[in-house]
């Protein structure tokens, strides 16, 4: 029919003209880009859907163009987690002198994990996991103070040690003053001897906080160096 019409029209040998009509595919193929984290673009490809006829427009040359579609970009890279361990986090399990444990492991992140990287650790805290370590060896009580020498026999006192322990023990002084043929001894109260403050009786007077006693008729007494009176020749004093 529309040939007919364009030989009536136009004479037999006339063609009317068609121009060229399609579009461009800009996303045609794959992306330029291959290597993670970098851009490209797709190829460019004319599809025709009506072809020219006569003197229309011509169709687009060339109709394919490589690269020259829309941008694009390959996919991001994997990042890996990233981070440290603190092997030496809180305080050693051991506490008792002389014994060995281990401190915990606490794991710190500075890059998370992303597009597929390697993960951070899980758990993130281990008890016990770190270095190892260990207490203060234990004190041995080596040194006791004062000697059993600077305190007179028979008396009991308490020693301290180096480590600070302590201990109940008996000097070991020979503490002895003779009168009479009778031995009077220091005492933290000093023996009472017959004389004209106690009457003749003899017995040990151990002293009160506030006591203070002396006779009269005393000859000689004397501090010495374990720390307490000696009483001599009929002579009480008593530290208050």
């Amino acid at each position: 029919m529309q040939q007919a019409i364009n030989e009536g029209l136009f004479g037999k040998d006339c063609v009317v003209p068609v121009d060229c009509a399609g579009y461009w595919n800009y996303n045609y193929g794959s992306c330029s880009a291959t290597a993670c984290g970098t851009s490209g673009r797709y190829d460019k490809q004319w599809v025709t859907t009506v072809s020219p006829m006569g003197t229309g427009a011509a169709c687009p040359s060339p109709t394919f163009v490589n690269n020259g579609g829309n941008s694009c970009s390959a996919a991001a890279c994997p990042i890996n987690c990233a981070g440290y361990w603190n092997y030496r986090y809180g305080s050693c399990s051991v506490t008792a002198c002389g014994s060995s444990g281990r401190y915990d492991r606490l794991w710190t992140t500075t890059r998370s994990a992303a597009h597929g990287g390697a993960a951070c650790p899980s758990p993130t805290f281990v008890n016990n996991g770190g270095y190892s370590c260990s207490t203060a060896a234990c004190c041995v009580d080596s040194l006791w103070t004062p000697g059993t020498g600077t305190v007179c026999s028979g008396l009991g006192f308490t020693q301290t040690s180096n480590c600070g322990t302590t201990k109940w023990v008996a000097g070991t002084k020979n503490c002895a003053d003779t009168y009479g043929g009778i031995a009077i001894y220091a005492y933290h109260g000093c023996v009472d001897v017959p004389d004209s403050c106690n009457g003749n009786t003899w017995s040990w007077y151990t002293c009160a906080a506030a006591d203070n006693r002396a006779c009269t008729d005393s000859k000689e007494s004397g501090w010495v160096s374990d720390g307490d009176w000696h009483c001599y020749y009929r002579y009480i004093t008593c530290r208050g």
